[in-house]
């Protein structure tokens, strides 16, 4: 069940390295934005994504935000230097990585980024049919005969 806000659900959260900033994805607008807010009192709130969002990823030093954004059936990955002062939160050099083909379902990260920000770990639905799965139950009973 994802968490209710009086202006819609928050799909995705992570909390940036430093604790500082909470970055977010959210259904407040219509349709699924990242926004970045100062955490613990979200006093403030900047919208990252513009095109729809997805995702938020932080980088391990702060310095760079990774989200998806949808382009009709694909999702993008983009990147963001952060610049946050005080409570101020600034972006800039906002730029697209590569598309992201495949979308899971069912409320999980599509990717993972590397501490450094320079690999990513794609998440991506198995193509074609799952085979069969068989479970023995009490199998240390028969080690014995």
């Amino acid at each position: 069940m994802q968490p209710q806000s009086q202006q819609g659900a928050i799909v995705f959260f992570r909390l940036s390295p430093n604790g500082k900033w909470l970055a977010y994805s959210s259904t407040e607008s219509g349709r699924e934005e990242v926004y970045v807010t100062p955490f613990p009192t979200g006093n403030g709130r900047w919208q990252v994504s513009q095109n729809g969002g997805t995702s938020p990823a932080w980088r391990a030093d702060g310095k760079e935000l990774y989200f998806g954004e949808f382009f009709g059936a694909q999702t993008q990955v983009f990147a963001v230097d952060v610049a946050g002062k005080a409570d101020q939160f600034e972006t800039e050099n906002y730029r697209r990585l590569f598309p992201l083909s495949h979308l899971l379902a069912g409320g999980n990260s599509n990717f993972e980024v590397s501490p450094d920000g320079g690999r990513f770990l794609i998440a991506v639905q198995p193509e074609g049919e799952a085979s069969p799965m068989s479970l023995t139950l009490n199998w240390t009973a028969k080690l014995g005969k």
